[in-house]
């Protein structure tokens, strides 16, 4: 009866590891499918393709009604984001962003003025999305 037993226990082992084996080989077969399909996009982006998506939505041109403030006029004033100041406080680094309700998009844009409010820059006019802008190289540069 022992002699049996170690039979039924060795076969059972071997068609355990057969069927694992088998297993092991799938998975590889489905991930070099999957590669092998994946790295068969000819398609060529370049950096420019998310930039060039038509014209920078920048601030709309609303007329107020009837004294009446809507969603449209809120919008058409931007979204002040991030606020950065330079290293030697001459500066403030800050970003807009802009709504245009038709497309259902938003855009934001750079701009850079002094702290007393005068010499305002718009840094940025493009489709991308420019965000987290900080101050490098001691206040002599901007990165986002």
């Amino acid at each position: 009866m022992g002699e049996l037993l170690k039979r039924f226990q060795i076969k059972n082992q071997m068609a355990k590891n057969k069927y694992s084996m088998k297993l092991k080989s799938f998975f590889i077969m489905v991930m070099a499918t999957t590669g092998l399909l994946l790295s068969c996009n000819n398609e060529q982006k370049s950096d420019t393709d998310s930039k060039n998506l038509g014209e920078a939505i920048g601030r709309s041109k609303i007329k107020v009604e009837n004294g009446l403030i809507t969603p449209e006029v809120l919008y058409s004033f931007g979204r002040i984001g991030s606020v950065e100041v330079s290293p030697d406080k001459s500066k403030i680094l800050y970003q807009v962003t802009y709504v245009d309700i038709k497309q259902n998009k938003t855009n934001p844009e750079l701009f850079v003025m002094n702290t007393d409010g005068s010499d305002k820059k718009q840094l940025t006019v493009t489709n991308a999305r420019e965000s987290n802008p900080q101050w490098i190289s001691g206040g002599k540069k901007v990165a986002f």
